[in-house]
């Protein structure tokens, strides 16, 4: 049996990773930060959450350009690299409560207005 570990292609996602470092703007970046997020998709071996994640392209392009337009790509970055590191460590826990702090802090950052940004975490 495959253990969580080898479920997940890490080099890929590194290299999505770096190029999400890297991405000389928001366009780039967000290209790199759904890519982050497709590969992860894939790897977890469920179809329904590839689906609609697949389903949702429009919508998380537009919500990227609002947070990674607003609070920049920083907090993205530190977070995927926590959710790398749960996966190249094999926990599938830690993953996952990095993955649902991410998510979490972009729904705020969603919310935002012409307040100053949410203290980073």
């Amino acid at each position: 049996m495959k253990s969580f570990r080898d479920n997940i292609p890490t080099p890929p996602v590194r290299r999505i990773h770096q190029q999400f470092i890297a991405a000389p703007d928001n366009t780039h970046a967000i290209e790199a930060d759904m890519a982050f997020h497709r590969a992860i998709a894939e790897a977890s071996g469920n179809q329904m959450f590839r689906l609609i994640l697949d389903a949702l392209v429009k919508i998380g392009f537009a919500s990227r350009q609002r947070t990674i337009g607003r609070v920049g790509k920083s907090t993205g970055i530190e977070h995927h690299a926590a959710i790398l590191e749960a996966v190249e460590r094999g926990d599938a826990g830690a993953a996952a409560a990095a993955m649902r702090h991410h998510i979490t802090c972009a729904g705020e950052d969603m919310k935002l207005r012409e307040q100053s940004p949410r203290p980073r975490t």
